[in-house]
């Protein structure tokens, strides 16, 4: 699904739903949360919403477990995203 202005606020209000548990993220969960993220920043939206659900999902990602972040940087690269 192409992430866009208009869908910004949605698609973000979804992914922070569904990485709130923290503790249950796997690696390929951390990988797609970081690509949408980049889509999402992409789309230059101002809308503070959008801006605080982003913040939230960081949050919640890196709450995950040390071992996951891990596997998933070695794995995707995921910081450099």
């Amino acid at each position: 699904m192409p992430v866009t202005d208009t869908n910004a606020l949605k698609v973000m209000k979804e992914v922070k739903n569904i990485t709130s548990k923290s503790s249950e993220l796997q690696e390929k969960d951390i990988s797609i949360t970081a690509h949408i993220l980049h889509k999402v920043v992409k789309t230059n939206t101002t809308s503070s919403n959008v801006g605080d659900h982003v913040l939230d999902t960081i949050s919640h990602v890196m709450d995950a477990k040390p071992d996951v972040l891990q596997k998933t940087q070695k794995q995707y690269n995921t910081s450099a995203k």
